[in-house]
């Protein structure tokens, strides 16, 4: 995989920074692009965003990476030593690679009143438990949010760039209360390494949007999905690894840190359910092309079970449908009570601790072999199921 040169592309009110990435016989540009107000930021003669932008599929073909210009020699050190021993852990198909440069430069580090600190914010529970913590004069000050970004890099499914530039108003809505500015940054990496493979390979993306402005940004504040005694599973996607791969993604000028980790889920939901803001602006859907929270999605349930459990489920009445939401829970439930994911778990751990105790009609269904259960779901009618789930 040969990584060329990148230079930069004026898009109307928008500066791209593309560089083209020449692989299996085919050469693609990818851009990353911003607000001609930020352009200011970019640097054509670093490649440090499109090596780790092209290395989530350079592992997946085998394929090395040389890159023709120049790149960080503290993340080209960790790319060939540290993050193949972590992508060894995680297995599935993703593979080391060799990666080569023109330069390697060891960059001088910023001095620390000109760092930036940036966090990826969405408007979700990571997003805003990050802020109860990096923000206000408890924070710690080199720790202490001073820019929103929000990127397109995947999550917003296949086709998703309509559907980032519709959410942009409502993070710039939050942005205002909290007093911070925003840096969108588009991107094709959606195109580039697809759409499935996200959740694996989204700590990359993401922190190589973050590398097109670091002379903007010095440290960057991930937020770990997991709690710390969830991590490091063999097998498991990177998520799980966060808090030793990100780390490793940093540059001389770019600090990459995973927070949040001290917490579980439903802790970093209790600590969010206290920041009033929240009340107004939480985002924690994941349906394909949705701009507020449908009430019914996998993380949407969650979330409201949690904060149903938690005794703050009325505060979110202006971005949830609590109507819709009665009508999904039954389900969520079931699965809850079956599930062995840690973060279904947490919700099952904080019902025990509340004391709370589950229709028996739940309970039962729980127990059944998934066949069965869903042979059961096609055969009740609805108005029995819902009174059958209030017993």
């Amino acid at each position: 995989m040969h990584i060329a040169k990148a230079a930069l592309i004026e898009q109307g009110d928008s500066v791209a920074l593309s560089a083209n990435v020449t692989f299996q016989g085919r050469t693609q540009a990818v851009w990353f692009s911003i607000a001609r107000d930020w352009a200011k930021h970019l640097e054509p003669d670093c490649l440090d965003p499109f090596v780790l932008a092209a290395l989530p599929l350079a592992m997946r073909l085998g394929d090395p990476i040389f890159a023709a210009g120049r790149v960080s020699a503290r993340l080209l050190f960790a790319l060939n030593t540290g993050v193949p021993t972590v992508i060894a852990q995680v297995g599935g198909n993703l593979h080391p690679v060799k990666v080569r440069v023109a330069q390697a430069v060891d960059y001088a580090p910023p001095p620390p009143a000109s760092r930036g600190v940036a966090t990826g914010f969405s408007g979700g529970i990571d997003s805003f438990c990050i802020l109860c913590d990096h923000l206000g004069p408890a924070a710690l000050p080199a720790q202490r949010v001073t820019h929103l970004v929000f990127n397109n890099v995947g999550a917003f499914g296949h086709g998703g760039t309509p559907t980032f530039r519709a959410c942009l108003p409502a993070v710039h809505a939050c942005a205002r209360e909290l007093q911070l500015p925003v840096v969108a940054i588009d991107s094709n990496l959606e195109e580039f390494l697809g759409v499935d493979s996200f959740i694996y390979d989204h700590q990359f993306r993401n922190v190589a949007a973050v590398l097109t402005l670091q002379s903007l940004i010095g440290c960057q504040l991930y937020a770990s999905a997991y709690r710390y005694e969830d991590c490091f599973k063999r097998g498991a996607n990177t998520a799980y690894w966060d808090p030793v791969l990100l780390p490793q993604l940093s540059t001389e000028r770019l600090q990459v840190l995973a927070v949040g980790g001290q917490y579980s889920r439903v802790q970093k939901t209790e600590r969010v359910a206290a920041f009033p803001v929240s009340h107004r602006h939480l985002h924690v859907c994941v349906r394909d092309g949705s701009t507020g929270n449908c009430s019914s999605c996998w993380k949407c349930a969650r979330t409201l079970l949690t904060l149903e459990l938690l005794g703050r489920l009325e505060d979110y009445r202006a971005v949830f449908d609590l109507r819709t939401y009665a009508r999904v829970r039954p389900h969520f439930i079931v699965e809850m009570l079956r599930s062995h994911d840690p973060l279904w778990v947490e919700v099952r751990e904080l019902a025990r601790a509340r004391g709370h105790r589950f229709p028996a009609t739940l309970r039962l269904a729980a127990t059944l072999p998934p066949n069965l259960l869903q042979a059961a779901r096609n055969a009740l009618p609805r108005d029995l199921k819902h009174k059958l789930a209030r017993r």
